[in-house]
């Protein structure tokens, strides 16, 4: 048998040798070969030290992450693919635990955790640790039935016949929702996912505030076009309320936040708590980051919207509801 690790690639050269070395040297039966196929999106990787199984690189314009994946699927050598990133570092045995979990029309999704080496690093740790914003694996309730929400495409492994088939990753969603809804349509043609916790990767990677922030309003811009694919505009209109919190009545705590994080940046004293935390912080900087990471995602639903002419939708703040809910029931529906 064998197994292809997928890798899109950008701006990591820091990271891949390191990443393309542990892969190669997972553990694996006499039976089971290895290949590590890298996809650079637009960027030229850097020259890597032989490895312990065969590497293929490929190059294309800069077309996004999906597209990269996508690529990747096309040009693998085997049945199953292992779907990682460029700034992931298996333990061993991470191979032999997906294995463990595999059956065919299965999505295996495998546990990420972050790479403690940067973990000194106090935006890193929040966003790692003790934020909502990174991988949700506490909230999973049974293991052989994850919803669409709890794939992460960093490590999983899938069927290559299978993923090609059902249409790879939307490259119309480069980066921000394109997991939850590749896995969304892997559900609704009759697949499983199934999680592997003893199966785990580190992530490799320090974060910055300003990175984050971007990314946040990717996500939001992002969330849209999500919606708009599955033909959920109305739904959009839930976020309306979150979108006038932060966004309109919120101006004087984000204000605030900003002066937080500013003392933060100068290295000065940060100023004590007061009153309830948002999103369960535990002191005055981790409620900064919250509220401004929260913010920047509901500005770029609201930039998303005014651009593709839905901001009516955001005029009714009584509109109650999980934004996400009809993800869990449309998967319900397959």
């Amino acid at each position: 048998m064998q197994v292809s690790v997928l890798i899109p690639y950008r701006d990591g050269a820091t990271t891949l040798a390191e990443t393309v070395a542990a892969f190669a040297g997972v553990s694996r039966t006499a039976d089971v070969e290895l290949e590590v196929v890298i996809v650079a999106d637009g960027d030229e990787p850097p020259e890597l030290p032989a490895a312990a199984a065969p590497v293929r690189v490929f190059a294309q314009q800069p077309r996004g992450q999906s597209a990269a994946t996508n690529r990747a699927a096309r040009e693998a050598r085997g049945d199953l693919l292992w779907l990682a990133a460029q700034d992931v570092i298996p333990e061993r045995d991470a191979l032999v635990q997906l294995f463990a979990r595999h059956a065919p029309g299965r999505l295996v999704q495998g546990r990420i955790e972050h790479d403690p080496r940067h973990l000194d690093d106090r935006f890193t740790r929040y966003i790692a640790e003790d934020s909502p914003f990174q991988f949700d694996f506490a909230a999973i309730d049974d293991p052989d039935e994850l919803g669409a929400s709890h794939h992460f495409a960093p490590h999983a492994l899938v069927e290559r016949e299978r993923l090609i088939t059902i249409g790879g990753y939307d490259e119309l969603l480069p980066y921000g929702f394109q997991d939850t809804d590749f896995a969304l349509r892997w559900l609704r043609t009759g697949g499983r996912i199934v999680y592997a916790e003893q199966s785990l990767v580190r992530h490799n990677h320090a974060f910055t505030f300003d990175g984050y922030f971007e990314r946040q309003r990717a996500l939001g811009r992002s969330a849209v076009r999500f919606f708009r694919k599955w033909r959920r505009e109305a739904e959009l209109a839930r976020f309306a309320r979150f979108v006038d919190e932060y966004l309109t009545r919120g101006v004087a705590d984000l204000e605030q936040a900003e002066r937080v994080v500013e003392l933060w940046r100068d290295r000065r004293e940060i100023p004590a708590l007061h009153g309830d935390a948002p999103g369960g912080a535990r002191d005055a900087l981790d409620a900064s980051f919250y509220l401004l990471l929260r913010a920047a995602f509901y500005r770029g639903v609201a930039d998303e919207m005014m651009k593709t002419g839905l901001a009516p939708l955001l005029q009714d703040t009584a509109v109650e509801g999980n934004p996400y809910q009809w993800i869990v029931e449309s998967a319900r529906r397959g």
